[in-house]
């Protein structure tokens, strides 16, 4: 009997320091091919995150330049022979007191002006003689203008790059737009008061990297526009926007160099007030 008591009582109830250590490996392997499995599901769920928001932003960016661009005015200058000719009368819009016509639109590949019709939400309208801020209207037309922020653009780009304090994605700190009344910010931008335009221009969005404008004259896609001395207006406008993350890197990189951290987002807005476009007298 007493035998039997010291084998059972010698018998081991622990574990080896071996099995400890194989079972604290295996365990350290299931944790880490867990976390592997968690931080690419995290990584892939804020990629598309960020797609969405991006499309977002280049969404509501698109929709409201559309809509400005779709409500550009334009009338045919007719010059005075042509008017006895035809007895019509000129209909030219022209600015108060300067006699300067303001149609259309004027833009470049990075920078579009555009005279619009858009009624004042307020009815905030003062007399002509008093519309003399950059913000007074004494109609409902009044002038927007688009363009690419950036510190080597010069000009109202550069100030309004200058006035950013957040850190951006290299020279460019984004989309801004400006508008005011034909008198006021138009004569600003005729005379390149740089000061009046800052005080009613606005960064709408810092994920705009690049943005391009082209104009379509019927045959062909230009890179210019000036309805003033082309005396028409393009059939439609060509936007494309080129929109970064919410990460800076810290490298100004070039436009369309591959950089996963980039998109482009493209639409053609048609202007319902551009003539038709006949190919025959194009010959």
């Amino acid at each position: 009997m007493t035998f039997h008591r010291r084998s059972f009582e010698s018998v081991r109830t622990g574990f080896t320091l071996l099995e400890l250590t194989l079972a604290i490996g295996l365990t350290s392997l299931l944790m880490a091919a867990v976390y592997g499995a968690m931080s690419t599901c995290w990584s892939l769920a804020m990629d598309s995150h960020e797609e969405i928001m991006r499309a977002q932003v280049a969404r509501s960016l698109l929709q409201q330049l559309a809509r400005d661009i779709q409500s550009c005015t334009f009338v045919e200058q007719v010059n005075q022979t042509q008017a006895e000719e035809t007895n019509v009368e000129n209909t030219v819009t022209e600015k108060a007191g300067t006699g300067v016509c303001h149609n259309g639109l004027v833009g470049t590949d990075r920078d579009l002006v555009l005279y619009i019709s858009y009624p004042s939400r307020n009815l905030g309208y003062v007399a002509a003689p008093d519309a003399v801020g950059t913000t007074d209207r004494h109609s409902d037309l009044m002038v927007v203008r688009w363009l690419l922020a950036e510190s080597s653009g010069g000009g109202l780009s550069s100030a309004m790059a200058g006035q950013q304090t957040t850190v951006h994605d290299g020279p460019v700190a984004g989309l801004a737009r400006g508008n005011g009344g034909v008198t006021g910010f138009g004569q600003a931008i005729e005379t390149g008061d740089i000061n009046l335009q800052v005080d009613s221009t606005v960064l709408l969005s810092h994920e705009v990297k690049g943005i391009r404008f082209e104009y379509f004259d019927g045959l062909e896609w230009l890179t210019e526009w000036n309805s003033a001395s082309l005396n028409k207006i393009p059939l439609a406008v060509r936007i494309e926007l080129t929109l970064r993350g919410s990460s800076p890197t810290g490298d100004a990189g070039s436009l369309g160099s591959g950089a996963p951290n980039l998109t482009t987002h493209t639409l053609v807005v048609p202007i319902p007030v551009a003539s038709p476009f006949i190919e025959g007298t194009a010959l």
